[in-house]
């Protein structure tokens, strides 16, 4: 370290000693001028640290430190050197802890990376440590972010199997937003999501159902929210218990049609999807279509249907369904589209390659806004038909786009499907063999 920079921190020149940590964090640059030397950084910050200084040039110094190691830190993980990020952040959360509250965003964005990188790896037992503390600073600030601070907490203290501080903290964070005022959106929807998911891992079966129906009696039914997955949970070991508690209570809520028949074809879902009884799938499907819906809704039932009948191998049956369901959705929206996908993997089903690629082709083309996951999944079908019509160098540039995809993802820390990178590399690798 500079014996300078010592020399006017020690003589509380303060405007000196920044200048010299501006200059250094140049100097601090690699050779490939990408990152920067962590070591020969932090020891400056330390310094300042230690220093122990109430100066506002100090503090302000902590400030630029801050936002330098959270970019370092960020490049560590994106690069998987999960210590180094550690040890970045270590000294980073100790700037924030020593500089005031006149620079409260940026202890925010410390706390708010760090306890988001402990989720990243699992370590919840640092993430309730930290966001504890975060949730202290944004009631602060008066940030209407504390709310997903606190449902966050829940699920820290899930994943560490303690439910019952868990359950706390939802329902805390579902308070919060009721005193703030929040609008009933998304976010909210997925607060409840949570709450299901704890009380079917507890076997809390009255509460489940009581959330349940909430969800139900505000959510749209154009809501990315899925609940076969607790569906699944729930009535995979005790499906007759369910049954009876779920029958009782739905007769004492008022539900319009549109829930109801979201909530049948949500059960229908999980019958198909997650344990293949074609039969109790059916049942519901067909039960939430004899409901009065609007014809959005009617089309999305109609497709999970023939989507059903061709798991069954009754394709005729099957491509008539999506046919009425293609036809009554506007293709102003995704799910005529994802209808229309969903008719070209059945053509691919009954053998014909070339209507099956049009269809997916033409769908694929009109939804530019689907998430990752969908369109990497269509793009592996595009890739596969076109292998099949042997058409390589088209399938190439499907499969590749997908692996693209997929390391993009990586960097910026998002979450993407393995299988689905798995499944373009052994296309790629197909063709290199047929070719």
């Amino acid at each position: 370290m500079s014996e300078l920079f010592v020399s006017y921190v020690n003589a509380k020149k303060f405007q000196k000693a920044t200048k010299i940590i501006k200059e250094t964090k140049v100097l601090a640059y690699d050779s490939t001028q990408t990152h920067l030397n962590v070591d020969v950084y932090m020891d400056y910050m330390k310094h300042i640290v230690s220093a122990n200084h109430p100066s506002y040039v100090i503090e302000n110094a902590m400030v630029i430190g801050i936002e330098d190691l959270l970019v370092v830190a960020d490049k560590e993980w994106e690069n998987y050197h999960i210590e180094a990020v550690y040890k970045i952040l270590d000294i980073c959360l100790n700037l924030a802890n020593n500089i005031g509250d006149t620079h409260l965003q940026t202890k925010i964005k410390a706390f708010t990376f760090s306890s988001n990188f402990c989720f990243d790896v699992r370590n919840y037992d640092s993430a309730i440590l930290i966001l504890t503390d975060l949730i202290k600073l944004q009631i602060k600030a008066g940030s209407n972010e504390i709310v997903y601070s606190l449902n966050s907490l829940g699920t820290a203290y899930k994943e560490s199997g303690n439910l019952e501080m868990a359950e706390q903290h939802y329902i805390n964070a579902l308070a919060k937003r009721k005193e703030l005022n929040l609008s009933v959106d998304e976010d909210y929807l997925l607060n409840i999501y949570d709450l299901i998911l704890l009380y079917s891992e507890s076997r809390n079966y009255d509460s489940l159902i009581q959330y349940l129906c909430e969800y139900y009696s505000v959510a749209d039914y154009t809501s990315d929210c899925n609940f076969s997955l607790y569906y699944g949970q729930l009535f995979r070991e005790y499906e007759s218990k369910t049954d009876s508690i779920f029958c009782a209570h739905i007769n004492t809520v008022t539900l319009n049609n549109e829930s109801k028949a979201l909530l049948f074809d949500q059960i229908g879902i999980f019958y198909h999807e997650s344990v293949a009884d074609y039969a109790k799938a059916k049942m519901y499907y067909e039960q939430a279509l004899k409901l009065n819906t609007p014809n959005l809704l009617k089309g999305l039932i109609l497709t999970d249907l023939g989507s059903l009948h061709k798991d069954m191998q009754e394709y005729k049956q099957a491509e008539k369904l999506l046919l009425q369901s293609i036809d009554i959705l506007p293709d102003s929206t995704d799910f005529h589209w994802t209808a229309l996908a969903n008719l070209g993997n059945l053509y691919g089903s009954m053998g014909n390659l070339t209507k099956s690629l049009q269809c997916i082709e033409e769908s694929f083309t009109h939804m530019p806004n689907l998430d990752s996951e969908t369109k990497d999944k269509l793009r592996c079908k595009m890739g596969d038909l076109n292998l099949s019509l042997g058409k390589y160098d088209v399938a190439r540039d499907h499969f590749q786009a997908v692996i693209d995809s997929f390391r993009i993802s990586l960097s910026n820390h998002g979450i993407h499907w393995r299988s689905t990178y798995q499944w373009a590399k052994a296309g790629i690798a197909d063709i290199d063999f047929d070719g």
